[in-house]
C-alpha cells in the first residue's frame, strides 16, 4: 500500500477590481499571485459543457475530438491561472515535494461565483503534456475552509456503506434493481475481503434515512438517482421520494440536516446528474458544497452525467483505494486513472471532490491502545450482559411457574362455569387466561363455544320476550307465531315457547276464518255493484266500458251469472262500433281527397253496420253528389276535347245545376259556347259565299236560344257546392281523348 502524504498548494481565485486575481496563499515555495482579465465567455463555457455532457464511447483514437477539446480547454485554463509568478511558485513547489517524496495537493478556493461552473478538473499543463488531476501526485480538490476541523475516524473494518436508490414516479425511471446489482458487482471483491458492507435503504425518503441513521452507524452514504440544478430557486436538488412514491426535490440544506449529526459519517457520494453544479451568486447552494459546509468531511459529486461503465469503474477503484487507507483525494486520482485507462477520454474529469478535512484522510486503522480499550469495553459489556441475562432467566423461570399455576386455576373455573351454562362467567375467565397466555391449551376453542352459546341464550331470551309482547299485549298472532318458531329453531325443547306457539296458532286460525268470511261478503257486494254498472254501460251502448267491467267481474269470480255471454256480446258490439267508426273516418279521408267512388263504397259498408246512422247517410249523399258531378264534368270534357260543342254545353250545364260554383265548368261552358258560335258563324260565311240563287234561298243562320251565353241557373238549397275539381289526367291538353259515349 502506498501511504502517500501531501503538501497543500492553496490557490485562491477572487475578484480584483475589474479584473481577477489568482493567489497562492500557502505552498512549499511561498506565496505568489497573478491578475487576468477573464477565463471563458458564457457561450464558450456552454458549448464546452454541451460537448462534454454526451461523450462518444468506443475505442480510443489518437487525438480524438473530445481529447483535443479538453486539452484546448485545460491549456487555456492553466495558462490563464498558472502564469508568471504563480507558475514559477507551482514548479518550485513540485521540486520541493519530490525531494520529500510527497504529493502536491491542489486546493482550489474559488471565490468568484461564475467560475464555479468551470470544470477545473481538466487543468492541463502543456509543458509536461499532463492533466494535473490524472496524477496522484497533483490531485485537485475544491476546498471549503470552515472554522473547525475534522479528524480521521478510527475504524474497525468493514466500512459500512448505506446506499439510497431513488426513482420517483413522473420522472425518467431508473432500473433500481439493476443499479443495486451493478454496485454490488463492482464492490464484490471488497465485500469478499470483509473490507466493505453494502446496506440498501429500501424506502428512499428522508424519514427512512433518519430512522436508519438512528439505529446503526454508517461511514459512507452513496446516493444513486436524479439530481438537478433549479435556476428559479438558485439551488441544486436531489430527487428523493415521498410516501406516495412521487418526486420530492431535496436541497443540500435539507439532506445535510439529516446527515451532519451522524458523527461516524465521513463521505457522501452523489451519483446524480448535475449534482455538483452551483449558482452564479452563492458557492454554497449546490448540493455538494452545502453538505460540506454543514459538516460532512468530504463529498464526491458529478459535474456531468456519468455513464454506466465509468460509474462502475469509479466505484470499484475509489472505494478500493479508500479501504486501502488512501487519502480521499489520492483515492479519487486512482479512480480517474482507471476510467482513463478504460478507453474513456472524458469521463475521468466528471467526479468533483469537495473537501474540508485538511489531510484528506477519512479513516485510519485503530492504534494498539484503541484496540485494547475497545476489546476491554467489549469484554466488560459481554460480562455485564451475561449477568443480566442469567438474572433475567431466573426471574422468568419463577414467573413462568407462577403463571402456569394461575392459568391452570383459571382453566378449571372456565370448565365449571360452562358446565353450569353460565357462559358470561366462562368468557370472563377465558379473557383472563388469554391476557396472560393467548394460546393456552384449547381456550380459543372454548371461547368460541362459550360465545356461541351465550349468543344463542341471549337470542332465545330476546325472542321469548318479543313473542310474549306480541301475543299477550299487542294481539299480533302472526308476528308471535313467526318469532316463536325462530326461537324453537334455536331451542327445540323450550316448553314455554311451545305453549305460547300453540296458543298463537289457535288465535291465528280463528282470526283467519273470520277474515275469509268478511272477504267473501265484500267480494259478493263488489261483484253485484260491478254487474249493475256493466249492465248500465250496455244499455248506454258503452261497449268499451261494459267489456272492461265484465272482464273485471270474470277475473274476481269466473262464471259469475251470465257474465261471459254478456262479455262476448259487449266485445262483439265494441268491435262492430270500432269498425263502423274506422269506416266513417276512412270515408272522410276519401271525401277530403275527392275520391268519390271510394267514399261511396266505404260509407255503404258503414251503413251495413249501422243502417240508421244519420251522419253516415249524409256523408253518403255528399259522396254520391260529388261522384255525379265528377262523372258529368269528365264527360263534358271529353265532348269538349272532341269539339262536340253542343253535347259539351249540355253536360257543363248539368254540372252547374248540381254545383253552381264549379269554376272549371263555368269557364269551359263559356268557352264551349264561344266555340259553337264561331263554328256556326263559319258555316254562315261559307253559305253566303255560294252563287246568288242559292244565297237567296238560304236564310241567315242564328244561334239557338239555348246556346247563347246565359247566367248559371239557380239550384235547390239542399245541394251545397263542393270544392272545384281539376281536369282528369286523361283529358288534359296534350292527351289523347278516350272513346266518347256512343
Amino acid at each position: 500500500m502506498d501511504e502517500r502524504s501531501y503538501t497543500d498548494f492553496d490557490l485562491v481565485i477572487e475578484q480584483s477590481g475589474d479584473k481577477y486575481r489568482a493567489s497562492v496563499i500557502n505552498s512549499p515555495a511561498g506565496q505568489a499571485s497573478v491578475e487576468f482579465d477573464s477565463l471563458f465567455s458564457p457561450l464558450e463555457l456552454e458549448n464546452f459543457v454541451l460537448r462534454m455532457g454526451r461523450p462518444q464511447r468506443g475505442m480510443r483514437r489518437i487525438d480524438s475530438t473530445e481529447m483535443v477539446a479538453i486539452k484546448t480547454f485545460g491549456t487555456r485554463l492553466f495558462r490563464t491561472v498558472f502564469s508568471e509568478d504563480v507558475y514559477a511558485c507551482y514548479l518550485r513547489s513540485l521540486d520541493s515535494v519530490r525531494y520529500q517524496n510527497t504529493g502536491l495537493r491542489i486546493r482550489l478556493r474559488i471565490n468568484v461565483p461564475q467560475f464555479h461552473d468551470l470544470p477545473w478538473e481538466y487543468l492541463y499543463n502543456p509543458q509536461f503534456d499532463q492533466f494535473l488531476a490524472l496524477s496522484k501526485d497533483t490531485p485537485i480538490i475544491r476546498y471549503i475552509e470552515l472554522p473547525y476541523t475534522t479528524q480521521a475516524l478510527p475504524v474497525k473494518t468493514p466500512m459500512k456503506i448505506l446506499v439510497m436508490i431513488s426513482s420517483p414516479e413522473g420522472f425518467l425511471p431508473l432500473d433500481v434493481e439493476e443499479e443495486w446489482k451493478r454496485l454490488n458487482n463492482a464492490l464484490q471483491p471488497l465485500i469478499d475481503r470483509d473490507q466493505v458492507v453494502l446496506e440498501r435503504l429500501e424506502v428512499p425518503t428522508l424519514s427512512a434515512l433518519q430512522q436508519h441513521l438512528r439505529r446503526d452507524r454508517v461511514h459512507i452514504f452513496h446516493f444513486i438517482g436524479h439530481g438537478k440544478y433549479f435556476e428559479q430557486q438558485q439551488d441544486g436538488m436531489l430527487l428523493l421520494e415521498d410516501e406516495n412514491h412521487r418526486g420530492r426535490p431535496t436541497s443540500g440544506q435539507h439532506l445535510g440536516a439529516i446527515l451532519h449529526d451522524h458523527h461516524t459519517l465521513r463521505l457522501v457520494v452523489l451519483n446524480a446528474c448535475e449534482g455538483a453544479r452551483t449558482s452564479a451568486e452563492d458557492p454554497y447552494t449546490g448540493v455538494a458544497q452545502t453538505l460540506v459546509r454543514q459538516g460532512i468531511p468530504a463529498v464526491l459529486a458529478m459535474q456531468f452525467e456519468i455513464f454506466e461503465n465509468a460509474a462502475i469503474t469509479l466505484a470499484q477503484e475509489f472505494y478500493s483505494a479508500i479501504a486501502d487507507g488512501y487519502p480521499v483525494d489520492a483515492a479519487l486520482s486512482e479512480a480517474r486513472k482507471a476510467i482513463f485507462a478504460a478507453n474513456n477520454d472524458v469521463e475521468w474529469g466528471t467526479p468533483v471532490l469537495f473537501m474540508r478535512i485538511p489531510n484528506g484522510v477519512l479513516f485510519r486503522p485503530e492504534t494498539a491502545a484503541e484496540k485494547t480499550a475497545r476489546l476491554k469495553a467489549e469484554r466488560l459489556a459481554a460480562e455485564k450482559a451475561a449477568r443480566e441475562r442469567a438474572k433475567r432467566e431466573a426471574e422468568e423461570k419463577k414467573a413462568q411457574a407462577q403463571r402456569m399455576s394461575l392459568l391452570n386455576h383459571l382453566y378449571d373455573q372456565v370448565k365449571n362455569q360452562m358446565a353450569q351454562q353460565d357462559w358470561s362467567a366462562a368468557i370472563d375467565f377465558i379473557a383472563q387466561i388469554q391476557g396472560i397466555e393467548p394460546d393456552f391449551r384449547d381456550v380459543a376453542a372454548l371461547l368460541e363455544q362459550a360465545e356461541t352459546e351465550r349468543e344463542r341464550a341471549d337470542k332465545v331470551a330476546e325472542l321469548l320476550a318479543q313473542g310474549e309482547e306480541l301475543l299477550l299485549h299487542k294481539g299480533s298472532w302472526s308476528g308471535a307465531v313467526q318469532i316463536l318458531r325462530q326461537l324453537l329453531d334455536l331451542a327445540p325443547a323450550h316448553e314455554e315457547a311451545q305453549a305460547l306457539l300453540a296458543k298463537a296458532e289457535a288465535q291465528l286460525k280463528q282470526e283467519g276464518e273470520l277474515r275469509e268470511r268478511e272477504a267473501a261478503e265484500q267480494r259478493q257486494a263488489q261483484l253485484a255493484r260491478l254487474y249493475e254498472q256493466a249492465n248500465a254501460k250496455m244499455a248506454g251502448q258503452d261497449w268499451v266500458g261494459a267489456s272492461r267491467l265484465f272482464e273485471e267481474i270474470d277475473r274476481i269470480e269466473p262464471g259469475y251469472q251470465e257474465v261471459r255471454n254478456l262479455l262476448k256480446q259487449a266485445q262483439m258490439e265494441k268491435e262492430r262500433q270500432e269498425k263502423f267508426v274506422g269506416l266513417v273516418a276512412h270515408g272522410k279521408e276519401h271525401l277530403e281527397k275527392q275520391e268519390w267512388t271510394n267514399a261511396v263504397a266505404v260509407f255503404q259498408q258503414a251503413l251495413v253496420l249501422d243502417v240508421g246512422n244519420v251522419e253516415a247517410q249524409a256523408l253518403l249523399a255528399e259522396a254520391e253528389r260529388g261522384k255525379r258531378v265528377k262523372d258529368l264534368f269528365d264527360t263534358a270534357q271529353e265532348y269538349f276535347l272532341a269539339e262536340r260543342w253542343s253535347e259539351a254545353i249540355a253536360k257543363f250545364q248539368a254540372v252547374l245545376e248540381l254545383e253552381s260554383a264549379h269554376v272549371e265548368a263555368n269557364g269551359q261552358l263559356a268557352e264551349a259556347k264561344n266555340k259553337l258560335a264561331q263554328q256556326l258563324e263559319d258555316k254562315r260565311k261559307k253559305i253566303n259565299s255560294f252563287p246568288e240563287p242559292i244565297s237567296k234561298l238560304t236564310k241567315p243562320v242564328s244561334l239557338p236560344e239555348e246556346f247563347k251565353p246565359q247566367k248559371p241557373a239557380s239550384h235547390p238549397e239542399e245541394i251545397k257546392p263542393s270544392k272545384p275539381s281539376s281536369l282528369p289526367e286523361e283529358i288534359k291538353p296534350g292527351k289523347k281523348p278516350r272513346d266518347l259515349p256512343k
